[in-house]
């Protein structure tokens, strides 16, 4: 039986030079790079997020650990927290880098404690001309 991904949410972020951390930093893969805000947009999800980037940079490819706090318009708050990597597939190494992670959120809020325990997977790009990173969420197929 083929499965397939459930389109959950689009981020959209941007850095924010001088931002504080949004959350601790302990257990995080890598070095904290910087944090940001940007927003979500989905079907059943959306509003405003604030995230950090840890980092372990390796020249072309990089493990990347971005978390941080999607909050909606009703104040609902819920927390990502991704484990992944960068890919720079320019020879040179260009801006675009392309992106790709498990996810895994957590709320408090009954609306969207459907999202606790739900394994995602996200893909994108990051520039680093722009500093602006564009992902798509998906939610992985129960097993």
């Amino acid at each position: 039986m083929e499965q397939t991904l459930k389109p959950l949410v689009e981020l959209e972020l941007r850095y924010k030079p001088g931002m504080l951390p949004v959350l601790p930093g302990q257990g995080r893969v890598g070095d904290y790079i910087g944090s940001g805000e940007g927003t979500a947009t989905g079907p059943e999800l959306q509003g405003t997020v604030r995230w950090d980037l840890f980092e372990s940079q390796e020249g072309a490819v990089c493990a990347s650990n971005l978390r941080g706090v999607i909050e909606t318009a009703e104040g609902a708050q819920i927390e990502f927290d991704s484990l992944g990597f960068f890919l720079n597939p320019a020879p040179a190494g260009g801006p675009q880098w392309l992106a790709a992670a498990a996810v895994t959120f957590a709320t408090a809020a009954e609306r969207y404690i459907w999202l606790n325990g739900l394994a995602g997977l996200w893909q994108g790009e990051f520039d680093m001309a722009t500093y602006r990173h564009q992902y798509r969420v998906y939610a992985a197929p129960e097993v």
